[in-house]
């Protein structure tokens, strides 16, 4: 083979590996990933995994109904815009009700719209009401021969620590563990999350999907398959899970 076609070859190569990886690079930092919506003690908390990319902004919508394409942004409102030191978003909206979340990327003057549902859409909303001010006793006080009633307010008192719910524990090790990347931790406190806790068929769906993701990232593509499949009969968002389902294939292949 001469020189002048060795060269040849090896340039091509090269360019299509620089394409592929320009390719992949434009798909993957266009939206964020692991949203979750908490709410508690009259807020609603937002976190998600954002991207790695500088100079990125992130806009976040909230509405009364699922947000899974473009049109469904025309109820939508713009909760808020955040950068990546953010994060978490505290959002409190106007009036009581249940509200869907969903984050979109802007960068470059440009906003960069994606519906990938438990990633950066949520198809479960979140009720959310205000917590009130508690009003104890009314005292009256005259004024000007009128009288007034005033409220007096005062501070409830604490209530005693309560244990707990699955909820909690679920999210409690999913920012501890596995949104650190501790795979193998986050695996363990799975573990004990089942064996001690009544949990719900949602929540073993989920702890199944999740493990599964942690067992795909410790390189046990079996098991995570098999998770991934259980989790999938349990309820689990089958569009995910059989996105999960081949990637598990084409390593196992």
């Amino acid at each position: 083979m001469s020189e002048l076609r060795i060269t040849c070859i090896l340039l091509l190569v090269t360019f299509t590996v620089a394409v592929s990886l320009n390719a992949q690079d434009s798909t993957d930092d266009t939206f964020v990933t692991l949203l979750k919506v908490k709410y508690t003690g009259g807020t609603v908390t937002v976190r998600f995994e954002t991207i790695q990319n500088e100079g990125v902004q992130y806009r976040i919508y909230r509405s009364t109904s699922p947000m899974t394409a473009e049109p469904d942004l025309v109820d939508a409102r713009l909760a808020g815009e955040i950068g990546p030191d953010e994060l978490p978003f505290k959002d409190q909206p106007e009036r009581d009700g249940k509200y869907y979340y969903m984050v979109s990327v802007v960068k470059d003057d440009s906003e960069y719209f994606s519906f990938i549902p438990y990633q950066n859409t949520t198809l479960t909303p979140v009720d959310f009401a205000p917590v009130p001010q508690p009003v104890q006793s009314v005292a009256v006080q005259k004024l000007q021969d009128t009288a007034v009633l005033i409220p007096v307010v005062r501070k409830a008192a604490r209530p005693k620590p309560k244990a707990p719910t699955n909820r909690e524990t679920i999210d409690r090790n999913l920012r501890t563990n596995f949104y650190r990347a501790r795979y193998g931790m986050a695996l363990d406190d799975f573990k004990k999350i089942e064996k001690n806790r009544n949990l719900t068929k949602r929540e073993s769906a989920e702890i199944h999907f999740y493990s599964a993701q942690c067992f795909f990232y410790l390189g046990n593509y079996n098991e995570a398959l098999k998770l991934f499949i259980q989790g999938k009969e349990e309820g689990t968002d089958s569009g995910m899970s059989d996105a999960w389902i081949e990637r598990c294939l084409d390593k196992i292949d």
